[in-house]
């Protein structure tokens, strides 16, 4: 209605054409003069402009559209199997692609040689091992040559090529996302496998975790058939979880659910969360400190030995490495003295332990150094002390995080027992247990996914800082033969 009431004197005729339902058909015809007006008119009250201009009806345009609609759609499908037959030069692409990547690599290692018209001189990093292939890879290119091996100056800045087992091997990738050791470095590999290894286990402390993350990382690496030397981050999951297996059944941690009266409690050493005995939680921290104790210690050991054999330096050992022994073999013994109430000799022994120590660092902490700093050096090197408490109480980490692992889990199963208990009807658990089921299952996941990756962070953490940071400098690079770093394929031989 308000639509004629507002072309209520328009030139124009208005006829009613078709209605059926709230759709209504009109036909108006407009003096062509009145064009303009009349499209605002028709603006307002939603009308739209109509789209065919070709003579053709709306269903005739429709058709037409479908008829195309189908016509794309198989010539969309001869391409798709056009690509498809494409598919077999893939590989030889690939195969092309790194090859020309090599030929620049070589390309750009020819323009730093020095070379005149018909000789260039090449020098190059050889790891020992392969200086019999290199001399008879260059024999068998021609006579007109001269080569010699020699060791890297003390000046020089080698790559590192890591020697390590299968097994330390996998855990290279945790030290290089630090820094890979300098060529004369000590390599902490073999440390950093054994104490992340051990870590990782108590940080989550689960058997049934354990197995998911063995299953997890073995199986990802087994189908991701990486490329030697790459996807060892599968291998540090399933090797972690092969820890936090061992650690679980010693905790009795199996996914939360307690196991009391089956063979598996015998196998039990304690339970970090007992609600029959306050202590365990003392435990757990006295286990994660223990570990602290231990990995600081190595560290230090690491630090005496890299200052003896590469750098010489005897002196420098006592000062910083065998000083710190004799004050912590002092404090035990004066520590088995009190809290034991052993003999007053070990209360004798402790001090003098401890007064070698101090003695030491104040002795040999200013050497090399002139004037004041060297009569006060020993004593800010005695007041460092202080970070060792420090570094050791970083170790609670494990407590923290074996605990809340452990915590989530009984969480997750207490709510699914409140749920099937309230679901029960007429003694039929069904309904219960359908809906309990999925908060199970995705609680537990979540617990396995946020644990993981918490633990997977502190444990490189306590490496980096509370670790290296006695004996390990890095800034070293890792040995890359020439054409290694390929994108779609690699070379065995």
């Amino acid at each position: 209605e308000e639509f004629f009431k507002a072309i209520e004197g328009e030139p124009l005729s208005a006829c009613t054409a078709l209605s059926a339902d709230a759709d209504t058909l009109l036909v108006l015809a407009a003096a062509h003069k009145s064009s303009t007006e009349f499209d605002k008119i028709l603006s307002n009250f939603g009308f739209l402009p109509c789209p065919f201009d070709e003579g053709r009806s709306g269903a005739e345009f429709f058709h037409a559209l479908k008829a195309r609609e189908t016509e794309l759609c198989e010539e969309i499908q001869a391409n798709v199997e056009a690509i498809y037959s494409l598919s077999v030069h893939v590989s030889f692409l690939k195969i092309y692609s790194d090859y020309i990547a090599f030929e620049l690599e070589k390309a750009e290692l020819s323009d730093k040689m020095r070379a005149t018209q018909t000789t260039f001189l090449l020098e190059a990093y050889v790891p020992k091992e392969a200086e019999d292939a290199v001399k008879e890879a260059l024999d068998g290119v021609s006579n007109a040559h001269y080569y010699e091996f020699s060791k890297p100056s003390e000046d020089e800045m080698p790559p590192t090529l890591y020697q390590n087992n299968k097994v330390v091997k996998n855990f290279e990738t945790i030290t290089n996302m630090y820094s890979p050791p300098y060529y004369h470095d000590v390599d902490p590999n073999g440390f950093v496998a054994f104490f992340y290894f051990l870590i990782f286990g108590v940080m989550m402390g689960d058997a049934v975790y354990g197995l998911i993350l063995m299953l997890g990382g073995f199986l990802g690496y087994y189908l991701s058939k990486p490329a030697p030397g790459k996807g060892k981050m599968f291998l540090v999951i399933g090797m972690g979880g092969i820890s936090t297996f061992i650690w679980g059944v010693l905790f009795g941690g199996w996914m939360g659910f307690d196991v009391s009266g089956t063979f598996l409690e015998k196998l039990i050493w304690f339970k970090p969360i007992d609600e029959t005995n306050s202590n365990t939680a003392l435990y757990m921290l006295g286990l994660s400190l223990a570990i602290g104790v231990l990995q600081i210690n190595v560290s230090i050991g690491v630090r005496a030995y890299d200052l003896i054999k590469n750098k010489k330096d005897i002196l420098g050992a006592f000062n910083e490495a065998f000083s710190w022994y004799f004050i912590l073999l002092g404090i035990i013994f004066i520590a088995l003295n009190k809290l034991l109430k052993l003999a007053d000799g070990f209360m004798t022994a402790g001090i003098v332990c401890a007064a070698i120590g101090v003695a030491l660092i104040l002795l040999l902490g200013g050497r090399g150094k002139k004037g004041v700093k060297r009569v006060f050096g020993g004593f800010s090197q005695l007041y460092g002390g202080v970070n060792f408490l420090s570094d050791i109480l970083s170790y609670s980490r494990l407590f923290g995080l074996g605990l809340s692992t452990a915590v989530i889990g009984m969480v997750v199963n207490e709510i699914c027992k409140v749920i099937i208990s309230l679901l029960t009807i007429n003694g039929v658990a069904v309904l219960g247990v359908i809906v309990a089921a999925p908060i199970f299952i995705i609680g537990h996941v979540f617990n396995v996914s946020i644990n993981t990756l918490g633990t997977y962070i502190h444990d490189a953490r306590l490496q980096f800082i509370e670790f290296f940071s006695r004996f390990y400098e890095g800034g070293g690079h890792v040995f890359k033969p020439l054409g290694s770093d390929t994108k779609y394929t690699y070379i065995e031989k």
